[in-house]
């Protein structure tokens, strides 16, 4: 019995020592979110813990079976010449089941002191994954506030580009109305050449220039941002700041401030000039007794006697003798820099000619001499290509201008006529300031160079302002339109 407890034992031992090493093995397939490194260095304890295992238990095994044999013969020897003891026998299975305890008891401490640092492990992984979430989640926060950063700003630019367009217009407006005045001053006053008054000519300058940097703060908002966005809320923020602004309250809440305050009280001295100038049309009026009809019909008038088609001849004869003259120089220059030179002596001449002639015809308001302005500037932009590439003299042909003032000046359709005449005018100015740019780059520095660039830049700003007079034109006659619809609806339904 004790015999068969012993092989028993044995094999039962075996089972446990299996059992063991098939647990260690379960523990580390568990750990698959490791590292490999890791499970590496733990598969191979293992490996060597079952090795030792395996050397421990069957040199145990094998020689519990021979003693537990030599035991026995021993033992019925015993049984038979000695008394039996009454000590309790242990056998030899007892023996081998003994020792098998004291090696899985330190077998089981070994892997105890293991099983913390797995423990440990998977804390540690534990612990990843929770920091690994608290990143994912300060990530998104950080990624929400930087995307509602960026959204701010882009706000903030469409509110300073609005707030540019917005001042921007309102001196639109008021040179607009001061124009009107200067020319309705001197038709009261019968003045022969309305250009002469040097006044109005400062004060004009005056806007256009500061129009001008408007128009550059505003393009340089337009490059920085990505959006332009037409929406109420973004209406709401503009009015809701140039409140502010006028009242001068709560102005560290808008961003650049100073630089709309300084611009707001340009435009407050600009409207009071234009109402000392209103005020003095009104009362040179009322001094000769003349109502706003009779006022009109002067200034057609002097439309009328505005001679436009011998200002044009005269302007042809001008820019082709310049033209002769250049081309003429030319045939003795020696290389391209000497042509070149006498090419922009060429063009300087050709530009003050129509800045001559463009200063005249600026003064005088209406869609006539929005006609008039792009008929002598396709002239000039025709010389001024003929110039840059000089070929023999020749013969240009006679232009002849009919006066169709009195159907432009009350047709919104010719209105529209000139606008488009305009915009073509516009894109051709820039395509020749480009092409210039371009051409005498290394003449840069040169005074013909800037002053040449410099009058090509006011002939688009001349334009640009001509475009918002028949814009404002245009809007009048469509008023003016509504109400003649709005009587003889009124008359047919009687």
């Amino acid at each position: 019995m004790n015999g068969e407890r012993g092989a028993k034992g044995g094999k039962n031992d075996r089972v446990r020592a299996l059992k063991i090493t098939q647990t260690q093995k379960e523990t580390i397939e568990k750990k698959e979110r490791l590292t490999k490194e890791e499970l590496k260095k733990i598969e191979a304890n293992v490996r060597k813990r079952q090795i030792i295992n395996f050397i421990t238990v069957i040199p145990v095994v094998f020689f519990g079976g021979i003693f537990y044999t030599f035991q026995s013969k021993k033992r019925k020897e015993r049984e038979i010449f000695a008394k039996p003891k009454k000590d309790p026998e242990v056998s030899p299975g007892d023996l081998i089941y003994n020792e098998l305890e004291l090696i899985n008891d330190r077998l089981t401490k070994e892997n105890s002191k293991k099983q913390p640092e797995i423990e440990i492990l998977d804390e540690v992984e534990e612990k990843k994954k929770s920091t690994k979430k608290e990143e994912n989640k300060v990530e998104k926060k950080e990624s929400k506030k930087q995307e509602e950063k960026e959204l701010e700003e882009e706000i903030a630019k469409i509110k300073s580009k609005k707030i540019l367009e917005e001042y921007q217009n309102r001196i639109k407006e008021l040179r607009y109305q001061l124009r009107n005045y200067y020319f309705e001053e001197s038709i009261l006053d019968e003045a022969k050449d309305i250009e002469n008054n040097v006044p109005s000519e400062e004060n004009l300058e005056k806007l256009n220039k500061l129009i001008d940097k408007l128009e550059k703060l505003k393009r340089k908002v337009e490059k920085e941002s990505k959006l332009d966005i037409e929406d109420p809320y973004i209406t709401y923020l503009v009015e809701r700041d140039l409140d502010k602004i006028e009242n001068n309250i709560e102005l560290e809440t808008i961003e650049n401030a100073a630089l709309y305050t300084t611009i707001s009280d340009k435009i407050d001295e600009i409207k009071q000039v234009e109402t000392k100038m209103e005020e003095k049309v009104e009362t040179k009026k009322q001094e000769k007794n003349i109502d706003e009809e009779k006022l009109t019909s002067m200034k057609e008038n002097y439309q009328k006697k505005d001679n436009f088609q011998k200002e044009l001849d005269k302007f042809l004869q001008e820019q082709n003798a310049n033209l002769v003259n250049v081309q003429n120089s030319i045939k003795n220059s020696v290389n391209k820099i000497s042509m070149n030179r006498i090419q922009l002596n060429g063009l300087q001449q050709s530009t003050k000619l129509m800045q001559k002639r463009l200063k005249k015809l600026m003064k005088t308001p209406g869609p006539t001499s929005g006609k008039k302005i792009t008929t002598m500037i396709t002239q000039f932009l025709a010389f001024f290509g003929l110039i840059n590439k000089p070929t023999k003299p020749q013969q240009l042909p006679k232009i002849e201008v009919q006066d169709f003032s009195e159907e432009i000046e009350n047709n919104i359709k010719d209105v529209d006529n000139i606008l488009s005449e305009i915009g073509k005018s516009s894109n051709a100015i820039d395509n020749t300031i480009r092409e210039f740019i371009s051409k005498y780059q290394e003449f840069s520095s040169t005074k013909e160079f800037q002053e040449i660039l410099q009058n090509l830049e006011k002939i688009r700003q001349d334009l640009a302002e001509k475009e918002y007079e028949m814009l404002r034109i245009k809007k009048q006659q469509q008023k003016e339109l509504e109400k003649n619809n709005a009587k003889i609806k009124t008359i047919y339904t009687k």
